[in-house]
């Protein structure tokens, strides 16, 4: 019933999130397609990477695919495995690496140098106050081993023939709704690996 109101209502695709139950999940397949409205979104651990891409299910966030691949460890042995699901699917993935970055600073200067940007000035008093709360003193790291493990994740997803489709996670903290455009672009260059031209 959902799915029908919302493309009566032309929405261009459905959002799948976290926590959903297999029976549920295959029946938004089953109905998207007999919609012919794609389906986006995160991966529900009771669904599987596997049977998301077998879906023909597009993906947001490296994260999401990570944990289904390794939970939060950083065990590059599963690289295999994607590399196995993902081959020759050509998967749609939105990966929102500015986004994962901006978490993997917070609680450090680094993190709070970003509220000198002129681009600030467009963000309400409450995000502000959100994204404000997730600053601190600690000083600059390196990158962590989760955030390089998803960056590695991108490479083997990209030499497996993925397609990347750009977006930002925008509201999400640091992410600006504009800005963040070339802050993603400028993530896939410098974490990701993309050449400028493949961003």
């Amino acid at each position: 019933r959902l799915a029908r109101e919302y493309k009566a209502a032309g929405y261009d695709y459905l959002k799948i999130y976290d926590g959903l139950s297999r029976e549920v999940y295959d029946a938004f397949v089953d109905e998207a397609r007999a919609l012919g409205i794609p389906l986006d979104g995160h991966v529900p651990e009771a669904v599987g990477l596997a049977r998301v891409i077998e879906a023909g299910q597009a993906l947001q966030h490296m994260d999401k695919s990570a944990f289904a691949l390794t939970g939060h460890r950083s065990d590059t042995s599963t690289y295999a495995e994607a590399r196995r699901l993902f081959s020759g699917k050509r998967a749609w993935v939105t990966p929102t690496v500015a986004s994962l970055k901006a978490m993997d600073m917070m609680r450090t200067v680094e993190y709070a140098a970003w509220f000198a940007r002129p681009e600030m000035a467009y963000i309400d008093d409450g995000t502000r106050g959100w994204w404000s709360s997730l600053s601190g003193s600690q000083p600059a790291r390196p990158r962590s081993a989760f955030f390089r493990y998803q960056m590695g994740l991108l490479r083997v997803m990209r030499e497996s023939g993925t397609r990347f489709t750009l977006g930002t996670d925008a509201a999400n903290p640091l992410m600006v709704a504009g800005f963040s455009v070339h802050d993603e672009l400028a993530a896939l260059v410098a974490d990701g690996g993309f050449t400028p031209y493949q961003a």
